[in-house]
């Protein structure tokens, strides 16, 4: 039985690191990327009806 060569071995391990990422940050992470994702829309949204209270309050008392 022939040794493996040492370049095989290091190109096994150097893959299985790079699947093993791509596989935690596909998987895993997702929840974490929702729930920014989440939070970010929430905060637009707030941003959005501070707006228009902003707005709809300056209107009526440019209009007094």
């Amino acid at each position: 039985m022939r040794p493996v060569p040492l370049f095989f071995i290091v190109a096994s391990v150097a893959l299985a690191l790079v699947l093993g990422v791509v596989v935690y940050l596909t998987f895993f992470q997702e929840t974490t990327i929702k729930s920014d994702l989440r939070e970010l829309r929430n905060d637009v949204r707030d941003g959005v009806h501070d707006a228009y209270d902003a707005t709809k309050d300056a209107v009526k008392d440019a209009t007094k």
